[in-house]
C-alpha cells in the first residue's frame, strides 16, 4: 500500500464537523477531518510500516501525519527521521503527541528529549518535555539517567515550555514508592486523542 492510496482512502472519511473542532484545537490545513477511530481501523489493518509512515508524514496532511505516528515502526525510526518529523509538523497536536510518543519508543528517545529541551525553539522544547514525560511514565527508573537531567540544568530553564516543562517531574513525582515496576504503558496506538 502506498501513501497516495492511503490519502485517497482518507479523503472521503473526513467530516466537516470534526474538522472544525480539530482546527480550533491547533490543527492546520491541509486536513480532511478524519476521526481517530477511523485512523485506528486503518492502523489495525496496516500494523507497522516504517516506510509508509515516513511517506505519510511527508504528505503534510494532518490526518496522514497522525496515522504515520500510529503505524511508525519505532525500532526502525532513526534520529534523523525523528528530527525531520519535529522540524515539519503540521500542528501543535503532532508536536504534543505524535512526535514525542514515537520518539519515546525509539532507541533515540532519551537523547532526543534532552537535545530538544535544550533547543531555543519553544516547539522543540515542548516536544522534548513531552518525550521525557512519555519516557518517565513508561520506562523503569533504572533505565533512565535522571541524574543527567538535573546536571544539564534543563529543569531550571523550563519556563520556555511552561505547558509541558514540569510534566516529567509531575509524572515521576506522583509515582508511589517502589512503583518503578508498574510504570504506565501507553495505550495501543500510543497517542492520546484530543
Amino acid at each position: 500500500m502506498t501513501a497516495a492510496e492511503i490519502i485517497e482512502e482518507l479523503r472521503p472519511l473526513g467530516r466537516d464537523s470534526y474538522k472544525k473542532v480539530i482546527l480550533k484545537h491547533g490543527v492546520k490545513e491541509p486536513c480532511f477531518g478524519v476521526k481517530i477511530e477511523e485512523l485506528k481501523k486503518i492502523q489495525k489493518r496496516i500494523k507497522k510500516d516504517y516506510q509508509l509512515a515516513l511517506d505519510l508524514y511527508d504528505t503534510g496532511i494532518y490526518d496522514a501525519m497522525y496515522l504515520a505516528g500510529l503505524i511508525a515502526d519505532d525500532a526502525r525510526m532513526t534520529k534523523r527521521d525523528l528530527q525531520r518529523w519535529l522540524a515539519n509538523p503540521n500542528s501543535e497536536p503532532l508536536l504534543g503527541s505524535t512526535v514525542p510518543w514515537v520518539a519515546s519508543e525509539s532507541r533515540h528517545g532519551w537523547e532526543l528529549a534532552l537535545e530538544w529541551i535544550e533547543s531555543d525553539a519553544d516547539s522543540a522544547g515542548a516536544a522534548g518535555w513531552t518525550t521525557l514525560s512519555c519516557l518517565v511514565a513508561s520506562k523503569d527508573d533504572a533505565d533512565l539517567d535522571l541524574a543527567r537531567l538535573s546536571r544539564n540544568d534543563a529543569v531550571a530553564r523550563w519556563s520556555r515550555s511552561r505547558n509541558t516543562g514540569f510534566q516529567p517531574v509531575r509524572t515521576a513525582g506522583f509515582q508511589p514508592a517502589g512503583a518503578a515496576h508498574r510504570k504506565v504503558r501507553p495505550p495501543a496506538g500510543r497517542m492520546p486523542a484530543f
